[in-house]
């Protein structure tokens, strides 16, 4: 066939795609339990799990040099679970936000305390993570940039981050004993 010739589409027997994803979604549907509310005090127990397992799979990443968008995401993620897991565990509601420095604020503002070099540390992460500070190019670990844009940048070390999730967690865990005493945990 030459270049630029088109034939009568062939019928096809195979399904589209959406037919494919309504089929799937029936399943799914059909399984579906009815929806109930997860205490706030067991939600903070999911974030810490998430968070914990986020900042372990971005510690193994680490370990290859050359995945760093792959490293900066993972951790960024691990920390947004661990500031939202703080959040949970102060009995607040979440903000649908992935902003880490606006994050950071709210904790701040329910008590939870970090030095200065760990916050600069999420300042550093959420240029990468969230919003660079200079062009505003949103996700930049995430999707390439529609403009050429630098991706590199001063970033702490791995472990500084690995601490940071830890220490926040351990805030968490301290938080949730505090403001849900009654409930028991393992």
């Amino acid at each position: 066939m030459a270049l630029g010739v088109h034939k009568a589409p062939v019928q096809r027997a195979m399904s589209t795609i959406r037919e494919i994803q309504q089929q799937v979604k029936q399943l799914y549907e059909a399984a579906h339990e009815p929806a109930t509310n997860v205490p706030l005090s067991v939600q903070a127990l999911q974030w810490l799990a998430f968070a914990r397992e986020y900042a372990t799979a971005a510690t193994l990443v680490a370990t290859h040099e050359h995945l760093m968008l792959p490293r900066l995401q993972l951790t960024g993620h691990a920390l947004e679970l661990s500031l939202k897991a703080c959040l949970a565990a102060s009995g607040s509601t979440l903000p649908l936000e992935h902003d880490l420095v606006a994050l950071y604020e709210l904790i701040e503002s329910r008590g939870f305390h970090l030095s200065e070099f760990e916050q600069a540390a999420i300042v550093h992460l959420a240029h990468f993570y969230h919003r660079d500070l200079a062009t505003s190019t949103k996700y930049k670990t995430r999707y390439p940039a529609s403009a050429n844009e630098r991706t590199g940048g001063a970033m702490p070390e791995h472990s500084t981050y690995a601490q940071l999730v830890q220490s926040l967690c351990e805030q968490a865990e301290r938080a949730l004993h505090s403001t849900f005493p009654d409930e028991g945990r393992q």
